[in-house]
């Protein structure tokens, strides 16, 4: 759409803003001023006004107004002479319509505010909303007892409606922490975006001195602006065209980049310093205790968002006057960059919260043509009020949520409060306690402990009263699954828990494998305290096992690292019946807006790494996305030639139709020897083996270099770039089977760069190996502890596995002389032996009330201080990862705290899972860091007993191989 008058050039709209002229008595604010109610229902009118400070803008004679309708796009427009619109509320407006108005007053345009935070008209979800209720047949219940249920769904006008109602029962003890009701409506009737992408004006308001800070704000020269590569530049140096560091999604703090689209610079009066440091004006959106808002709405103890994912708390903010100009500009697409540090937007807008809660669904119902349906379920044992959420949805979208609560108790019973995991050697202490309405505190309570398993074969007792806690020592565990049963006996009644408790090895562990060929009278045995896990297959498969066992124990949180891990372990279960825990790989963590894939959940799509993982054809990621993303290289014109290489080889791997466009790119004489490895893969991902083939022979013949037993491939100008070239050609050596694949994955194993991870590549080697392992059936006969087994080694696994106890073995008899005997057995970090960079080092101490300490008490807060080494000029540049291991009797307590305990030192972890808690931090950390360099977190104490510290460990996100860690302590806790 143009709309054009007699002055005016060619105008598209983008999502406006509002014109603020602060400086001085001349404030213009400009707004289509909505109804106080702006909810409306089909068919009702609505009425809108285009105003200046409130009051209406003039009618006739040269002004000139133009409003639009947007949802995903333009809807319609009309052209008038006043400033006042109305229009009917159509089906097509659900959930929402997003206005614009465009006021020409003879000499310039003005363009109204739209958008998400703009002039959104909504629809009013009353007329959609499903009466839920839910029933339940007592009033109280025991644990285990049966609970029947039943729903009724009506609609607004109380009629009886179909719909399907999904029926989740969760602790009501997570609610004291975050109420929510889980209600599907927003989510279903949530704003749609305007899909207007972008509007100029050739008539601008002129500026006047001390105001106009388009945008709804702006910066003080010299605040540094974060760039792309991570470099820093001040504000007014920034140009059009720079390439600026932001986040995908402030909640989840995904990194990508933005472009410089337009630069602004004014004059104002007046400005705020935020921390000594941040020069904003008033109207300037910052990020800030989980949304957007006006830096002038800030107060002290509030936190903004810095460039390192961290969160800092506010501890002054200062009002400066002076007449000083000011800066800002607009980042496509994302509206938001990094200045001073600070997390910003460039113009005004909205945040939004979003909860997280535990639930458990238990079943899904229907409600029949009178509204109703029943469910019926088994309570656990859990002595808690249980909370049920029904949430409904018919075949018209209407939407209800009920709640109702089931309280479950006895007249007496038994709290234990011990671990479900610990780590061998810990000694922890039970604390056993009774409760109960029909107990006087004064009341005599007998408490029992009784484990076999755990060598307590009589039970232990203790005399005690109601509600007062009793301690029982567990013994020193062993790797190993136990049961110990706490009893509860009074005049009042009895109770009885079985808990299971489990006790790991560690949580640290390094697996130690050996591989040897099944000699007959071969004997293997488990030594020491640890049992060993056996594997007999072939030799193939055996150097494929050996290979998924390392894809497996892949350490860190890159994209390569988390893909090998879960795809390792999966393999190790489907090709060999291993017994393992897939470890969980989230896709969407390492995908951001634009479709293309991160190397770490909180950096910048990289689209090469992109294309790699697309070839994998892993499950999780948003594949349509993905291949959005190379089209969209692939069609841009600034795309350069290496970029273009990577998209057509990205949408080859996600079987796009390519192959047309890919066979004249071959064509092209200027191609790298990289880039032409890459179209061989991309040839051979479309099905084309023997063009891909002639590709590769091509390369080998031209720039192999044969050093028995390794293969080079050398080309490039670097030793970077031909181990690159080298990987690639291995990879493409594997999918054709070609004999010199062997010899080039020689060469990248032998010669392993430090700065370049072959987990991608080791991954293709695996999946290329997975397509020739051999299909003829083995025999092996054993003996077993003096038991013998014959054992047939056929499809569809052709492995025989056993786990030998500590001190047990087994002897092979007799074997086909092709199959050979893998042993696995899982060793400490502490005391694997491997390698510990001189060039990195951490410490680890535990404060009580500013007292350093190991012995600590009920109640007590613990201070947790890690103190990471680098030596800047001989380690590996980029990030590196800690993770500590709390010990057993410890809960970590990473929630920052507010009312003045926070500092520099007091850092959010990027993640954690049970005890681990892990943080990442730059090789030139100490540079920009406050005071003593240690990183500060806290941890409350869980129960008594004797624990382990095992190691807290800092290593190299490149790559992992490069590690140190702490020496293993204990901790008491009395």
């Amino acid at each position: 759409m143009i709309p054009r008058s007699s002055t005016a050039r060619s105008i598209h709209y983008y999502n406006g803003a509002y014109l603020n002229r602060y400086g001085g008595n001349d404030y213009e604010f400009y707004q289509l001023q909505l109804p106080e109610d702006n909810a409306f229902s089909v068919g009702e009118r609505v009425s809108v006004d285009f105003v200046k400070n409130e009051e209406s803008l003039p009618e006739g004679g040269s002004n000139y107004y133009l409003f639009l309708q947007f949802q995903n796009g333009l809807q319609e427009f009309v052209m008038a002479q006043n400033s006042a619109y109305t229009f009917p509320f159509e089906t097509r407006d659900i959930p929402n319509v997003n206005l614009t108005g465009v006021y020409f007053n003879g000499t310039s345009f003005i363009t109204s505010e739209t958008g998400w935070a703009g002039n959104s008209v909504l629809f009013d979800t009353a007329d959609k909303t499903l009466a839920l209720t839910v029933t339940h047949d007592k009033k109280a219940y025991r644990p285990g007892e049966q609970v029947n249920l039943a729903v009724e769904a009506r609609d607004a006008q109380g009629s009886p409606v179909s719909a399907a109602v999904n029926l989740n029962l969760i602790d009501e003890a997570f609610y004291a922490v975050m109420d929510s009701t889980a209600s599907p409506l927003e989510s279903i009737y949530e704003g749609l975006w305007s899909g207007s992408m972008f509007s100029t004006n050739s008539h601008r308001v002129p500026v006047t001195p001390y105001g106009g800070a388009e945008k709804g704000g702006c910066f003080l020269a010299g605040t540094q602006i974060l760039l792309e590569d991570g470099s820093t530049k001040p504000i007014e140096e920034i140009a059009v065209g720079d390439r600026v560091r932001t986040l995908a999604d402030p909640r989840h703090r995904t990194t990508e980049s933005g472009t410089v689209a337009e630069l602004y610079r004014h004059v104002i009066s007046e400005y705020l310093v935020i921390n000594g440091r941040l020069r904003v004006t008033p109207e300037h959106l910052v990020y800030a205790t989980m949304h957007f808002l006006p830096a002038g709405d800030l107060r002290v103890g509030d936190w903004m968002l810095t460039r390192s994912g961290e969160k800092e708390f506010i501890t002054s903010i200062e009002t400066k006057r002076a007449v000083v100009p000011v800066y800002n500009f607009r980042v496509e697409p994302q509206h938001t960059y990094f200045a001073d540090g600070f997390y910003v937007h460039n113009e005004k807008g909205g945040g939004q919260r979003e909860f997280f809660t535990d639930a458990a669904l238990f079943t899904t119902v229907a409600t029949n043509t009178q509204g109703r349906a029943s469910a019926r379920f088994t309570l656990p044992d859990n002595i808690t009020s249980w909370r049920v959420t029904a949430q409904g949805v018919s075949a018209r979208l209407e939407v209800g949520v009920a709640v109702s609560k089931i309280p479950v108790s006895l007249p007496v019973f038994l709290e234990a409060t011990v671990g479900k995991e610990y780590v061998a050697g810990d000694a922890p202490v039970a604390r056993l306690r009774s409760y109960g309405t029909a107990f006087a505190r004064t009341d005599k309570v007998q408490l029992s402990l009784i484990a076999p398993s755990l060598g307590i074969t009589t039970a232990q007792t203790q005399q005690s009263t109601a509600f007062t806690p009793a301690f029982f020592p567990l013994p020193k565990l062993t790797a190993g699954a136990y049961e110990a049963t706490y009893g509860l006996t009074s005049a009042k009644g009895n109770d009885a828990v079985k808990l299971p408790l489990t006790a790991v090895t560690s949580r640290l562990t390094v697996q130690s494998a050996h591989t040897q060929d099944a000699k007959d009278g071969l004997v293997v045995r488990a030594e020491g305290n640890r049992p060993m896990a056996v594997v007999i297959t072939d030799r193939q498969r055996s150097a494929l096992f050996s290979a998924l066992q390392q894809l497996s124990w892949s350490w860190g949180d890159r994209i390569d690292q988390g893909l090998a891990r879960t795809w390792g372990t999966q393999q190790l279960i489907d090709t060999f019946d291993a017994h393992r825990m897939v470890p969980p790989f989230v896709a969407a963590r390492y995908q951001v807006q634009s479709g293309g894939l991160t190397l770490l959940p909180y950096s910048s799509e990289d689209l090469e790494l992109s294309a790699r993982v697309a070839a994998l054809r892993l499950a999780g990621f948003d594949e349509l996305s993905l291949a959005q993303y190379f089209f969209r290289t692939l069609e841009d014109a600034s795309s350069n030639r290496e970029e273009m290489t990577y998209a057509l080889y990205g949408l080859a791997a996600l079987q796009q139709p390519v192959l047309p466009r890919l066979q004249a790119w071959m064509t092209r004489e200027d191609l790298s020897v990289k880039e032409r490895l890459y179209t061989a893969l991309a040839a051979y991902a479309l099905g084309e083996g023997e063009t891909a083939r002639a590709l590769f022979r091509a390369i080998v013949r031209d720039y192999a270099q044969v050093k028995e037993p390794h293969i080079v491939i050398k080309a490039g100008e670097t030793n970077d770039e031909i181990l690159t070239n080298t990987a690639l050609a291995a990879v493409l050596a594997s999918f054709l089977n070609e004999p010199q694949q062997y010899g080039l994955r020689d060469y990248l194993h032998y010669h392993r760069p430090a700065e370049i991870l072959l987990a991608l590549e080791d991954l293709n080697f695996a999946q290329a190996s997975l397509r020739t392992l051999p299909q003829e059936p083995q025999r092996v006969e054993l003996d077993v502890e003096g038991a013998p087994v014959a054992a047939d080694l056929t499809t569809p696994r052709f492995t025989y596995s056993l786990e030998l106890q500590p001190g047990t073995s087994v002897t092979v008899l007799k074997s086909a002389p092709s199959l050979a005997v893998t042993t696995i057995t899982p060793v400490p970090l502490a005391e694997s032996g491997l390698a510990r960079d001189p060039s990195l080092g951490i410490r680890r101490e535990y404060y009580v009330d500013g007292a350093k300490t190991t012995t600590f008490h009920e109640n007590d807060l613990v201070e947790v201080r890690l103190i990471p080494e680098i030596i800047k000029n001989d380690a590996l540049d980029g990030e590196y990862q800690i993770t500590d291991i709390l010990p057993s009797g410890l809960l970590p307590l990473t929630r920052l705290f507010s009312g003045g305990s926070y500092d520099c030192h007091y850092w959010y972890p990027y993640d954690r899972e049970a005890q681990k808690v892990k943080y990442l931090l730059n090789k030139y950390w100490r540079s920009t860091y406050c005071g003593e360099v240690y990183i500060r977190y806290y941890a409350r104490v869980k129960t008594k007993g004797s624990y382990r510290a095992e190691p807290a460990v800092i290593q190299s996100v490149i790559n992992p191989d490069f590690m140190n860690f702490t020496e293993e302590g204990t901790v008491m806790i009395e």
